[in-house]
């Protein structure tokens, strides 16, 4: 029987990204994926700022950066029918330059988990095995024992591992295997996307946008998503009977019904069916199971929060298997990953059906022929694409943040302000190493990273972790010189302070 230190299951965005974590730290692991390839449906389609300061850090921001739409499409329209006006339109608001190195990135998952799994290929710490199902999954107090099955020649194996992420979706195989409930709200309603090529130039060439929602009280429920805004599109209804099937002959007329062309050529690729759910584990942890992505949280696609928050679990939880395995920490370290996780994701579920609430008060206007709260309501829409705050302005409480003063910060979703908050992502800020300019988040990868003042004494510093802790100190005026910001003013401390911050960025003290 193979044994691997951290095997995986599920091979989307969420398990890609646990695999590039892992493999920059030096863990060897093995990816599996019932599928005979990553996804062929585009389902989620923007990546947040945070995620791409990541993929920035993995090496695989400019491959992805690559495939995405144009910046005239980052707006979400309203619009009476695809031949009709725009009714209202809601753009996405960059992030300013100085609170980060990158920017968000508007691309479907289809196409980001391609370009993610070619930069994985790189890595030589990760193994990916399509046409892989787990079958059967038993833990002891040392190891998991997983029975695979071969879906290409139907042979059954076993492997063993010390840790399991489970990042095998919103149905996962592993959290029922577990028994681990669900709570929130189970649905939000039900949709099924038709994914195509047809021409749509005639009546959009310059109604660029990433999301057309249609307000003619017959097209109520209807939207249409840019796959890459030239012949591939998205076009999505909502569904009152679960069991509502489409034969590609039914979604052929979908799509010519809602353009209002009966004889327009569309070439059908695939069809998906989806449940809006608010829902979070009981737990995230079992034994030596960790659950990832939609298998912990089901977060409604209102706000485009799901995708990106599965892959800060990742990260969030691939540096503390790392320092377990490496034997810097004891399991202890382990318990933070739910304790910071859950709260987060809670936070993003709430926050998305309060968009989704905001939708419906749209809906309801539009029945209603009340465009005094429609507008309104549009207006209120910007909270649902712009959220900065929650990007990367959420604070971390658990036995890995080390401090007596717990700042009393009230946590704004749609706000974020530079500063050196325990618990919080460290501010990003351009400073020169070696005579090259880098970000500050750029520093942040395997090691504990200890950024001094020019005038902290840091010989007499107290830190709070273990001396086996990886360790790297640099000093402002030695190590790292100001560039075109002012490190203190960007973390909002004095050159007397210290800043030690986790590998995953989040500050985790400061004296």
């Amino acid at each position: 029987m193979s044994i691997v230190p951290v095997l995986i299951i599920g091979a989307g965005p969420v398990g890609l990204a646990a695999s590039m974590a892992l493999s920059c730290h030096g863990i060897q692991n093995i990816v599996l994926e019932k599928h005979p390839s990553t996804s062929i449906h585009p389902k989620a389609r923007g990546v947040n700022v945070r995620t791409m300061e990541l993929c920035r850090v993995w090496g695989v921001e400019q491959q992805i950066r690559q495939a995405e739409l144009p910046a005239i499409a980052r707006r979400f329209l309203w619009m009476d029918c695809i031949k009709g006006e725009i009714r209202g339109s809601v753009s996405l608001i960059l992030p300013p330059h100085e609170v980060s190195p990158t920017e968000p990135c508007l691309l479907s998952q289809d196409v980001f988990e391609k370009e993610f799994l070619n930069g994985l290929k790189t890595q030589n710490n990760s193994r990916i095995l399509f046409n892989t199902r787990v079958v059967d999954i038993q833990q002891d107090d040392q190891f998991v024992t997983c029975e695979l099955l071969n879906l290409t020649d139907n042979t059954r194996t076993q492997i063993q591992c010390r840790y399991l992420i489970a990042a095998d979706g919103a149905n996962s195989f592993v959290r029922k295997a577990l028994g681990v409930n669900m709570q929130g709200i189970p649905c939000l309603g039900h949709h099924v996307s038709v994914y195509c090529e047809t021409d749509l130039s005639p009546w959009l060439t310059d109604k660029p946008f990433a999301v057309m929602t249609f307000t003619d009280k017959a097209q109520i429920g209807r939207f249409v998503m840019a796959v890459d805004l030239k012949r591939k599109w998205i076009f999505g209804k909502r569904i009152e009977n679960p069991h509502e099937t489409l034969t590609p002959e039914q979604a052929i007329k979908l799509v010519r019904a809602t353009v209002d062309e009966p004889k327009l050529d569309v070439n059908f690729i695939n069809i998906s069916k989806w449940e809006m759910a608010a829902l979070n584990a009981e737990k995230y942890r079992q034994g030596r199971i960790f659950l990832c992505g939609d298998a912990a949280h089901r977060i409604p696609p209102t706000g485009g929060m799901g995708m990106n928050t599965g892959i800060g679990d990742a990260h969030n939880l691939a540096w503390k298997i790392a320092y377990v395995i490496h034997g810097y920490a004891d399991e202890t370290l382990l318990e933070s990953y739910e304790q910071e996780r859950k709260p987060l994701a809670q936070t993003t579920i709430d926050w998305s059906v309060e968009n989704a609430n905001r939708l419906r008060t749209i809906f309801q206007s539009i029945v209603d022929e009340d465009e005094k709260i429609f507008q309104a309501a549009l207006h209120e829409q910007s909270k649902h694409v712009n959220h900065l705050g929650l990007d990367i302005g959420f604070i971390y409480r658990s036995n890995a943040i080390y401090s007596n003063r717990i700042e009393a910060k009230v946590f704004d979703p749609n706000a974020y302000e530079s500063k050196a908050i325990v618990g919080m992502r460290a501010p990003h800020c351009w400073v020169l190493r070696d005579n090259q300019p880098v970000s500050t988040l750029d520093l942040f990868e395997t090691d504990y990273v200890l950024l001094a003042g020019e005038n902290c004494v840091v010989n007499e510093l107290k830190l709070p972790i273990p001396e086996q802790f990886p360790r790297t100190t640099l000093v402002i005026g030695k190590d790292l010189h100001i560039y075109d910001q002012d490190f203190y003013s960007c973390f909002q401390v004095t050159s007397e302070q210290a800043i030690l911050i986790r590998p995953d960025g989040h500050v985790a003290w400061i004296g």
